[in-house]
């Protein structure tokens, strides 16, 4: 089994979320030992593709229009004089909840800090998709 995953891993092109969700499954079913889950789940991580991550086209279509809309509602208030330049509408939350990025420009990167599953997590690297349970080495758990 070590070696059907390594296989997929050094083929590359796969969905990390899905991999890791399979690696674990066979861990749980016994077919692999903890070192080798463990050595199995670093190295997808480490060979996997951040923007084979995004979502489709579809989806991200999706998100930038409702981006734009955002974007342009923030101008309307600001040529209304609603808002000040350079004062947020809302608070800035330090700790935002963690979301599957859209694009590259919504990627993650080193010094981003995220909530995923109610823990703070800070981001170590640049242009990250994955989530902390797919990729540890991208993230640092802050107490």
């Amino acid at each position: 089994m070590l070696e059907t995953f390594q296989t997929i891993i050094n083929a590359g092109g796969y969905d990390l979320a899905d991999l890791t969700q399979r690696i674990k499954t066979m861990y749980a079913m016994g077919e692999l030992t903890e070192d080798e889950m463990t050595q199995l789940l670093d190295s997808a991580a480490a060979n996997a593709n951040q923007d084979a991550m995004l979502p489709d086209v579809v989806e991200r279509v999706g998100a930038l229009e409702t981006r734009i809309a955002a974007v342009e509602e923030r101008v309307g208030k600001l040529e209304a004089g609603g808002v000040e330049p350079g004062e947020p509408e809302e608070p800035v939350d330090e700790w935002p909840e963690w979301v599957r990025p859209v694009s590259k420009d919504t990627q993650y990167h080193k010094g981003d800090q995220v909530t995923f599953n109610g823990r703070h997590y800070m981001c170590e690297k640049n242009n990250v998709s994955s989530n902390p349970d797919e990729d540890s080495k991208s993230w640092t758990l802050v107490e």
